[in-house]
C-alpha cells in the first residue's frame, strides 16, 4: 500500500501541515525540516494521491478529448498537439473515440463529466452541436467541430 502524508508525518515526527508545506513548497518551514521530509518521502516512494488532490482543490488537471478515431491523420496530429500542450501545462489527457456513433459519443461525454475532467474537447458526430446530457451543465464556452 502507498505511503500517505499521515504516514510521513508519523515517520518524521511532524504535523501533516508541515508535511504539506514541505511537499508543496508553501508556507514557512525550516530548510532542514523540509530537506528531511523530502528525503523520507523519497526513501519510502511517496507519490501524491491525485484523486484526493483533485477533490481538495476542485481541479483534476485532466481534460477529455472525444474524437472519431485515431486512424485519420488529422485526428492523430491534433491529439499529439493537444497532449503535448496539455502536458506542458501540467494536465493529463483522457482520449476517447466515438467511431461516428452519436450514442457512443454521448456515453463518452457523460463518463468524462462523471470523472470531473476540467474540460472537454469534442469533435462531434452531430455537426458541431453539444448533446444535452441530463445532470451535466452545458459548457459556458465551447469550440466544437
Amino acid at each position: 500500500m502507498a505511503i500517505t502524508t499521515k504516514d510521513l508525518a508519523q515517520l518524521c515526527g511532524v504535523s501533516r501541515t508541515t508535511i504539506h508545506r514541505a511537499l508543496n513548497g508553501t508556507g514557512r518551514i525550516k530548510p532542514e525540516t523540509k530537506e528531511m521530509i523530502l528525503q523520507v518521502a523519497k526513501e519510502h516512494g511517496y507519490r501524491p494521491d491525485l484523486l484526493a488532490t483533485g477533490l481538495a482543490k476542485g481541479q483534476t488537471y485532466n481534460i477529455g478529448v472525444v474524437v472519431l478515431d485515431v486512424k485519420n491523420r488529422y485526428f492523430a496530429q491534433m491529439l499529439s498537439t493537444i497532449s503535448t500542450e496539455a502536458y506542458a501545462r501540467g494536465y493529463g489527457v483522457n482520449i476517447t473515440l466515438h467511431g461516428g456513433d452519436a450514442g457512443t459519443e454521448r456515453e463518452q461525454l457523460t463518463r468524462l463529466a462523471d470523472y470531473r475532467v476540467d474540460g472537454i474537447i469534442l469533435s462531434s458526430v452531430n455537426g458541431g452541436g453539444v448533446p444535452d446530457i441530463p445532470g451535466v451543465p452545458a459548457p459556458p464556452d465551447c469550440l466544437c467541430g
